[in-house]
């Protein structure tokens, strides 16, 4: 926007204001503001670069753990899946969403629950299976 667009009590407002004497900054403001722009940056890369390594931690175990759940889920229980799921199925469901519930109702069984951070106990270890 510019002065010929403003109404003319706005445009008396922006020049009375120009006029008026303007205090300067302390010195070291800049500085001070740049150094904290720094450390605050600084402090933000470290929490992403945590953040990834964290990421990548928790792939990388659900990775190396998931193949052998899916073994011990296909050689234990598909027998059991097929008749949960077509028990489901009599009750009305789907049977994509039933088999797709019983799958996912038995991956959460054969997942470890975590111990409570700093209380020094070891997650069990899955067993491969077969």
């Amino acid at each position: 926007m510019t002065a010929a667009d403003l109404p003319d009590d706005l445009v008396a407002l922006e020049q009375e204001l120009g006029r008026r004497p303007r205090q300067e900054p302390p010195a070291g403001l800049r500085l001070r503001v740049l150094d904290q722009v720094r450390r605050t940056r600084t402090r933000e890369r470290r929490l992403l670069l945590a953040a990834a390594a964290a990421v990548v931690t928790v792939v990388a175990a659900l990775l190396l753990r998931g193949p052998a759940n899916v073994r011990r889920v296909r050689s234990e229980s598909a027998g059991l899946v097929q008749e949960e799921a077509r028990a489901l199925e009599d009750l009305g469901l789907d049977a994509i969403d039933a088999r797709r519930l019983v799958l996912v109702a038995h991956a959460v069984e054969l997942a470890p629950l975590a111990p409570p951070m700093g209380s020094g106990l070891a997650v069990p270890a899955v067993d491969g299976g077969g």
